[in-house]
């Protein structure tokens, strides 16, 4: 089995990192329609709680994401959201 090397592994990742900063640009800009509800939950079922582990480059090593993490931002957004809706 070869090994993959980071810097692989960021490249392939670097597409979904844009999409879901993507999402939540356009969720931060518009309120939610039936296809901002529609990206909504799709955003809450890709996020996960896991913390960011940084490495010493501010890499993160749990979602393999630059810093700041786009796993992190999401989470931030949805939270941003839901204290919205109280």
């Amino acid at each position: 089995m070869s090994s993959i090397k980071a810097a692989d592994l960021h490249s392939a990742l670097q597409p979904v990192a844009y999409r879901l900063d993507t999402i939540a640009e356009a969720l931060k800009q518009h309120q939610p329609s039936d296809q901002g509800a529609a990206a909504i939950a799709l955003l809450r079922e890709l996020v996960d709680d896991e913390p960011c582990r940084l490495d010493h480059n501010a890499f993160c090593q749990t979602h393999y994401y630059d810093h700041p993490c786009a796993n992190e931002r999401a989470r931030t957004l949805l939270a941003q959201l839901d204290a919205n809706e109280n």
